[in-house]
């Protein structure tokens, strides 16, 4: 995954990295299971997340489906630059 200094800085910072889980036991309310349970695109600001290390971040999400069947999801993370 290429990311700009700065976004790697961030991320570094925050603790997001490739790879990570969101489910909901590991990462609290956040927008990626949100999208997966809800089946619908979701966004979450900074501050309703439930982790400290994702309330710098807005977050959205949408689901992926192929052939009827939920295949994944789509999450977009961008640091609250505040």
């Amino acid at each position: 995954m290429k990311m700009s200094k700065g976004m790697k800085k961030d991320a570094d910072k925050f603790l997001i990295q490739p790879g990570m889980s969101f489910q909901e036991g590991i990462s609290g309310t956040n927008a990626v299971n949100l999208a997966i349970s809800l089946e619908k695109s979701v966004y979450i600001l900074p501050h309703h997340h439930y982790c400290d290390f994702l309330r710098k971040w807005y977050c959205y999400s949408t689901p992926i489906n192929y052939k009827g069947k939920l295949s994944g999801c789509l999450a977009l993370l961008l640091p609250d630059i505040q």
